[in-house]
């Protein structure tokens, strides 16, 4: 998105922003508007709370000696300041977990509702060796019936989305203003493709996540009639509460919720503090009883960006993973814990 130039009145910015959101993010011209005038407000905003334009230099704290070596009562140091913790959107997992539920809700009623009044048909017709093809057009009619109500996915995880990115620019920006003394606005330059790319594999995972809960019910189907069971105990296990074909897929829905959550968290804490100039970072876990060991084996160490540790990737990066990279902003702003693990990994 463009950012207000120096000197540049407001009436400028907008009318050059509009152009700009109308062309390349396909929104009307009255969208535009109001996307692009809440840019402005928050420049303004920002500018008027002791923030600073983003510039790019070798490193920010680079930027930052500069600007206070010009006097900058802005850029006041903030000496052995332990980072506050970035804390992980678990509320933003928890209503992704609950959209995702009610969709796989919704395919087990259609399920329930078409199955309930065939199966005992078919099992008639299994105990005369003529289930087979009848169990083929029974799977065929229940995949219509559930393409015929599509979950929105795509509007559903852009949602889900936008709203990680608010939440992790929140806590970075927190860290960076106790850290640095200093709020940072960044350009984001790659925000956008992280987020198609999220919505991408979201996309996937669902349509995966579909078709695998239908081929269960077919296999579950011509089990049980081959096996002679009866048609009750066929629904059992197709939507039971325990050890069913739809209790895994509501298993497999919530992974899914809490596991994209945390990477897309994970991706974009690497890539705002690598845009600012840090290179490395204190490997920090949730500390509670579910982290992995080797998880808790890397708390506390310092890990280049560039240089991920090898049983679990960067903080995010692993499935479900609930840990977080706190930044290192060189020795002058660092706790002597964080000097220490800086020294010892060198």
């Amino acid at each position: 998105m463009p950012t207000p130039k120096k000197n540049e009145s407001e009436n400028a910015f907008v009318q050059r922003c509009i152009s700009f959101v109308v062309k390349n993010e396909g929104k009307k011209p009255d969208q535009a508007y109001a996307i692009c005038k809440g840019l402005w407000d928050k420049s303004q905003k920002d500018v008027n709370s002791d923030s600073v334009p983003y510039v790019k230099k070798n490193s920010t704290l680079e930027y930052l000696n500069e600007r206070k070596a010009a006097g900058d009562s802005r850029f006041k140091r903030s000496r052995r300041r332990k980072p506050p913790r970035m804390l992980h959107p678990v509320s933003i997992e928890r209503s992704y977990q609950s959209l995702l539920l009610s969709m796989v809700n919704e395919w087990q009623k259609i399920t329930s509702e078409t199955l309930e009044g065939l199966i005992p048909l078919l099992a008639k017709e299994a105990r005369q060796d003529q289930w087979s093809e009848g169990a083929e057009r029974l799977i065929a009619q229940l995949r219509l019936k559930i393409e015929e109500k599509p979950f929105p996915i795509n509007t559903v995880s852009q949602q889900i989305g936008e709203r990680t990115a608010e939440w992790n620019d929140k806590q970075w920006r927190k860290v960076m203003k106790a850290t640095l003394g200093v709020d940072i606005l960044q350009s984001q330059p790659w925000l956008k493709d992280q987020l198609n790319n999220f919505v991408s594999q979201n996309v996937t995972l669902i349509k995966d996540l579909q078709s695998q809960t239908l081929d269960r019910i077919e296999g579950t189907v011509q089990r049980g009639f081959a096996q002679g069971l009866r048609h009750e105990e066929i629904m059992k296990q197709i939507v039971g509460r325990d050890k069913s074909v739809f209790s895994k897929a509501k298993s497999r829905a919530r992974l899914i919720a809490r596991d994209q959550v945390s990477k897309l968290n994970g991706n974009l804490t690497r890539l705002k503090q690598k845009e600012i100039g840090v290179t490395h970072y204190i490997w920090r876990t949730s500390e509670d009883d579910r982290v992995r060991p080797t998880h808790r084996a890397n708390n506390g160490k310092i890990f280049s960006w560039d240089d991920p540790p090898i049983e679990t990737g960067h903080p995010g990066q692993d499935y479900q993973c609930r840990c977080w990279a706190e930044a290192y902003f060189g020795e002058e702003f660092a706790t002597e814990e964080q000097i220490k693990a800086f020294k010892a990994a060198a």
